[in-house]
């Protein structure tokens, strides 16, 4: 229900604070989540903090300048060159939407990352000013107003491969390749997890993860129980993932 130029249905959030207009104002949600708790009823919204829209003002001060103050609350980085001189992305990986997971910034030379929609560049978890923001004004504003909870989207792929080597070859016919390996269950994946739940646990809110790509049932053990601290309850994909190929969808080779 956030302000969004609607690229993706909405999970292009251009303002935290603000509805999307043909839905109504923040007031109005103020009323919906009285009337609903007058009712006896709880209010989850969904969370997006993976990534922006690329009309948010954090991203709009961000690639206004290298030198802007907001630089680095977004992933930025140099071109690479072939031998002929071509200028090619910073790494090989594959858009969850078809092609490269990186923009090319004109107006200051630099590549931005972004895991779907070009429209919609990635936050740096890495940057604690930028975790403190998304904390502030896509959490806590809303909590303060009593929504319940939050279903978080994307949940385990706040933290990136830091080197951001370029992902193995599975598809010879394509220049991107499928890279969630490098993109989720990263390294400070559980540390900001915790971090985030620090927040949340002072409102009572409970959390539903989106955690696609961990078939490893330990490893979602880690996200949900009680002694991590992280998350409440996650949705699970192995039942999605069924007939999946190691790369393309719904690739029942032999079975047909």
């Amino acid at each position: 229900m956030y302000d969004s130029p609607q690229y993706d249905m909405g999970y292009d959030i251009s303002d935290y604070e603000s509805a999307y207009p043909p839905y109504g104002t923040a007031a109005d949600m103020e009323r919906l989540i009285a009337a609903c708790h007058s009712r006896g009823l709880r209010v989850i919204l969904g969370l997006v903090v993976n990534h922006t829209s690329d009309l948010h003002s954090w991203f709009k001060e961000s690639r206004s300048s290298k030198d802007s103050s907001k630089r680095d609350w977004y992933i930025w980085r140099p071109a690479k060159y072939d031998s002929a001189g071509n200028r090619k992305p910073p790494n090989n990986w594959r858009s969850s939407f078809g092609g490269s997971v990186w923009a090319w910034d004109e107006h200051t030379q630099e590549y931005y990352l972004h895991l779907f929609c070009p429209e919609q560049p990635d936050l740096n978890w890495e940057n604690s000013a930028t975790r403190s923001a998304i904390y502030t004004s896509a959490m806590e504003f809303w909590l303060c107003k009593g929504v319940n909870g939050f279903r978080v989207d994307t949940v385990n792929m706040y933290s990136k491969d830091p080197q951001y080597q370029d992902s193995p070859t599975i598809d010879d016919g394509s220049e991107w390749q499928f890279a969630t390996r490098l993109f989720c269950n990263g390294l400070m994946m559980h540390e900001y997890l915790r971090e985030m739940n620090l927040v949340l646990q002072k409102y009572d809110a409970v959390t539903v993860g989106e955690l696609p790509h961990t078939h490893d049932i330990a490893h979602v053990l880690r996200y949900t129980s009680v002694h991590e601290k992280q998350l409440n309850m996650v949705f699970q994909f192995d039942v999605v993932g069924l007939s999946f190929g190691p790369d393309q969808k719904y690739d029942t080779t032999p079975r047909n």
